[in-house]
């Protein structure tokens, strides 16, 4: 019976482990890496992607042209009321990425 209980703890114990290691917000240590699309928005390119770890500045990508337009900015949403800049118009990076999973950027473009 001892090692009935034994066991039956063993096996509780490990269970316990398991979900603890499965709830991790960074798995097990290491930063997570998202993809990133950049949709052009009527620019060329018309999409590129690049990869950023949660928590840093967007990394480098080419800034899209378009012509008789001027770019303002990636964003989060098509609609720029309701979205939240992740890059400069000179392609730098306006705020660290901040949404745990993959996601699509919107070109915004001001008509010259």
């Amino acid at each position: 019976m001892t090692a009935i209980k034994k066991c039956i703890g063993i096996l509780l114990l490990s269970f316990v482990i398991f979900a603890l290691v499965g709830c991790s917000t960074d798995n097990g240590g290491g930063s997570q890496t998202y993809s990133i699309n950049l949709r052009g928005n009527g620019g060329t390119p018309i999409s590129q992607s690049v990869d950023v770890v949660y928590g840093d500045s967007m990394p480098y990508a080419s800034k899209p042209t378009r012509y008789g337009y001027t770019f303002l900015g990636y964003y989060d949403s098509m609609f720029v009321v309701s979205g939240t800049k992740y890059y400069n118009s000179d392609m730098s990076s306006a705020r660290k990425w901040d949404k745990k999973s993959d996601s699509t950027l919107y070109a915004l473009w001001k008509l010259n």
